[in-house]
């Protein structure tokens, strides 16, 4: 019991350094410019301060208040794909912000698709994780895990002793789910790109190409997993297992 409290305060502490370590401030040559979006955004430029945070991001800035006040601005311009995607870029940086899970699922809830949960358990497992701990933080507490049960495997064969072997076990179901949850991460958010749709419409072709049969539409602020690129189209995934092609700008890879 004493371990596992031990353990549990270790990785408090540790999520809490990490947490500290992701966000990238902003540097002084571009205050100036976060100054001048904060204001047009204040009076209601939105255009202008889209423009602004947009400069930033491109100067290489990588910071959560960026990409979440870029959220707000394009969801007041009622441009719902872009604010969901900026958001959870935001949320990659700060998954715990209570905040940004609010406008994500305000977002989620306006837009015309419904969308369920994905069907496919790696997809589910990945997603279960994005609003809990950033990659790093996953990776990172995996590797703890494992170092720490194959110091207490060691102590273990030393002393077997009951109560060890216990904890050993527990600590390894653990560590084993900890870090299926990191190859699932890790795989769904490698192999199969989450996006989102930015465009108010588009029809779903099934080849790549306006020759081909088209399917069905989707709408603004959709998501959808993205398994293929073929020149300026790729290949899609939805939740629920429907699959076809769209043209590659008509989605922002989150």
């Amino acid at each position: 019991m004493i371990a596992f409290r031990l353990l549990l305060v270790f990785c408090i502490v540790l999520l809490s350094t990490l947490s500290a370590g992701q966000d990238a401030d902003v540097d002084d040559d571009n205050q100036t410019l976060v100054r001048d979006a904060a204001l047009a955004y204040e009076q209601g430029d939105f255009d202008q301060a889209i423009d602004h945070y947009l400069t930033l991001i491109n100067r290489g800035v990588n910071n959560a208040d960026v990409y979440f006040n870029l959220g707000n601005a394009y969801y007041e311009f009622g441009q719902l794909g872009y604010a969901l995607a900026f958001y959870l870029r935001a949320q990659a940086i700060h998954p715990r912000s209570a905040t940004l899970q609010q406008q994500i699922e305000a977002i989620r809830a306006e837009r015309v698709d419904y969308q369920r949960d994905s069907q496919y358990l790696l997809d589910r497992l990945a997603d279960s994780t994005h609003s809990l701990l950033t990659l790093r933080e996953l990776a990172v507490i995996g590797f703890v895990l494992w170092s720490m049960m194959c110091g207490l495997g060691m102590v273990w064969l030393q002393r077997r002793s009951q109560q060890l072997r216990v904890i050993l076990i527990m600590g390894v179901i653990i560590a084993c789910m900890v870090n299926g949850l990191l190859f699932a991460r890790l795989y769904g958010d490698g192999q199969r790109s989450p996006a989102v749709i930015i465009r108010d419409q588009v029809v779903v072709q099934s080849g790549p190409g306006d020759a081909y049969l088209a399917l069905y539409p989707l709408y603004g602020a959709a998501e959808v997993r993205i398994l293929e690129q073929r020149d300026l189209w790729i290949r899609f995934v939805l939740p629920d297992g429907r699959q076809g092609w769209l043209p590659r700008d008509v989605v922002v890879i989150v």
